[in-house]
This record gives structure tokens, sequence and C-alpha cells, in this order.
């Protein structure tokens, strides 16, 4: 139980749970909250999460082995290949029954997608992790949009507006999946694996993550101008903030991390009210 604990990384979870439940709240308003139907989106959501993290965790091996990494349980010996696989096809399957049953529609589309582009995104033949630029268009699509419409569509059919703010949600997921890139460069190099930033190279890398972080809030922006002008100054000021007070340039990105959520919270406001 523990080994498969560690399998679904669940700690991790949070942020995608988050961007389900965003475009929830957005569809049908805070009082949705206490509907039913959240907590079989929390456990759906929850089921796939599972799924796509603990599918990850059984095709890296080579690469967690060669790096010496502790936090993938199957590499250690902790649990093995066959018994990881079958559960995590297994939380799929279950997610999938779920979200058939009591969503259906657009919803349980939206839900099949996801699996299939996380299981893609690992898995051979395709493994699109090793293919850039399919490695990051994937993650921003199956760990970030379509996890926002997914939790949007169970109550309302998506709008233009809404697709704008699934497009800063797919951008913003594709500069998440660019850092964890930099960050397993070395790694990466070392077990073949060919990803966006082994693709590019490690500056180049840098220098697009830089443009899609700039994007990302220009969108934002956008969206809070044309749609919420009353909220703008403050979140901006707020925003400003945040950077500042972030003593070195290291530790300016998490910041700006954090200060995203602003333009994210003003926008549910103006859903909202």
């Amino acid at each position: 139980m523990v080994g498969h604990y560690q399998n679904f990384r669940v700690i991790d979870w949070r942020t995608y749970i988050a961007m389900a439940l965003f475009g929830y709240i957005i569809a049908g308003g805070v009082a949705v909250i206490f509907d039913l139907p959240t907590l079989f989106l929390v456990l759906t959501t929850s089921l796939y999460l599972a799924f796509a993290f603990s599918v990850n965790n059984c095709f890296d091996l080579k690469e967690d082995i060669k790096s010496g990494k502790k936090n993938n349980p199957i590499a250690v010996g902790l649990i093995g290949f066959r018994e990881a696989l079958i559960i995590s096809l297994s939380t799929a399957v279950l997610g999938g029954v779920i979200s058939y049953i009591y969503f259906g529609g657009i919803a349980s589309v939206i839900f099949i997608l996801l699996l299939i582009l996380a299981f893609a995104y690992s898995a051979p033949p395709l493994r699109l992790k090793a293919h850039p630029p399919f490695d990051t268009i994937s993650h921003g699509l199956f760990f970030g949009s379509l996890l926002f419409l997914y939790g949007y569509a169970i109550l309302a059919a998506p709008s233009s507006v809404v697709l704008l703010i699934a497009l800063s949600i797919f951008v913003y997921s594709i500069t998440i999946e660019l850092k964890n890139h930099i960050n397993d460069y070395e790694s990466d190099l070392a077990a073949g694996t060919i990803t966006t930033a082994c693709w590019l190279g490690i500056e180049r890398t840098k220098q697009l993550f830089l443009v899609l972080h700039g994007l990302h809030f220009l969108i934002l922006f956008a969206i809070l101008y044309i749609y919420s002008r009353t909220y703008l100054p403050y979140i901006v000021i707020a925003m400003l903030l945040i950077w500042i007070m972030a003593p070195e340039i290291e530790k300016k990105i998490p910041a700006s991390d954090v200060a995203a959520v602003f333009p994210y919270l003003g926008i549910l406001l103006s859903y909202i009210h």
C-alpha cells in the first residue's frame, strides 16, 4: 500500500485538482462546491491523476534507475512493474466508468481523452514525452487545459471566453513541463531520452520558457482587461509586490507562479459576481 501510494504521487495532485475545480466553479458558481457532483469530480480527477502519475513511473524505469531517483517505488524495487501497471490501468478504467455514469456527454468524452493522452505521453509505442515538441504540447493538454475544461463541461458547454482561459492554462502547463525538462536535463541526456530541452539545448529552452511565461501573463491580462477591468489594477500591484519581494532571480520564477494565482482569482471573482 505504501508503494502504490508513492507511485500515485498524491502530493503532486494539488495543482491539477485545482484546475478541474476552477473550471467547475466558473461554470456553476461557488455554491456548486456543496453539491454532490463535486464529490464525483474530485473522485474522478483523483483517479485520473493516480493513473497519469503511476503509468509515468511504470515507463520511466530506465531514466529513473540511471539517474538514481528514489521517488519511483518501481525503480527501487518496492513494487513490481506488472503489479504497478495493473493497478494503474485499474484506476483509469474505474475513473472512466464513474465519469460516464455520473456525467456523460462532453465531460465524459474529455475524461477519456485525458486518459488516452496521459497514456500516450508515457507508454510506448508513442511515448510522446520522448518526441518533442509533442511532449510539451500533450502536457499542456492532459495536465492543463483539458482538466479545466473537464470541470467546466460537467455543468455547461464551453464558450469562447472559457476557451481563452483554457489557452492560458495550456501555456502555463507547458511552462511547468519545461521547468521539469530543465531540471532533468542531465539525467535525460544520460538515459538517451530526447525531451524538448535536449532537442533545443538548455539555453534555448530557458529562452522559450521565459517567452511562454510572458505569454501566459499577457493572455491573463487580456482576459481581465476585456471581461473584468475592475480587479486588474489591484492584481497588477499584488503581482509586482510578490515579484519585488523575491530576493534572487532564481526565486523570482517560483514567485511568479504564486503571482499567477491573482489573475485567476480575478477571473473567478468576475464570474461568480
